[in-house]
């Protein structure tokens, strides 16, 4: 008696298409949820980087007034999306010595005790014309810092 076994002539050593193409969709999706989360991780560390500068700044600008730096006030303007340093008590657009700092992922704005959005140090004292609270807001990152300038010109 003989008995008959069923053998195969193929070699199965490879991938079918559809092997392929199910690993080819799972990675997609795994690099998906990977960019997604690198594009929010990123969002969070310029807004991060704005608050940080925000506080920097205020920082710099009074102490450059402490230490009467061009023998003059020193101050900062607070627009949408730009912080300017300038040296003196009066903002010109067009003097060459303003340090303008863009941001295009935040809004900024000032509720100050007084007109406008200029915030004055005076030289030796650095003592602020103005006092409030300053407000970064992400534009993509919904997330919101407030900082509150006291009238002794500490930013808390």
């Amino acid at each position: 008696m003989k008995f008959f076994t069923k053998t195969s002539d193929k070699n199965n050593n490879g991938f079918t298409l559809v092997e392929v193409l199910v690993s080819a969709a799972i990675m997609a999706i795994i690099a998906g949820f990977a960019v997604a989360g690198f594009q929010n991780f990123a969002r969070f560390q310029q807004y991060n980087q704005a608050v940080t500068d925000v506080r920097f700044l205020l920082e710099t600008v009074r102490e450059r007034a402490v230490s009467a730096e061009d023998d003059s006030e020193h101050s900062l303007r607070i627009n949408s999306s730009e912080l300017i340093q300038f040296a003196g008590n009066t903002y010109s657009m067009s003097d060459p010595d303003n340090e303008v700092s863009t941001y295009e992922l935040v809004t900024f704005s000032a509720d100050l005790n007084t007109a406008g959005s200029e915030i004055v140090f005076q030289k030796v004292t650095g003592l602020p014309s103005a006092t409030g609270t300053i407000t970064i807001t992400g534009v993509q990152y919904p997330a919101s810092t407030t900082f509150t300038l006291t009238d002794t010109g500490v930013v808390q």
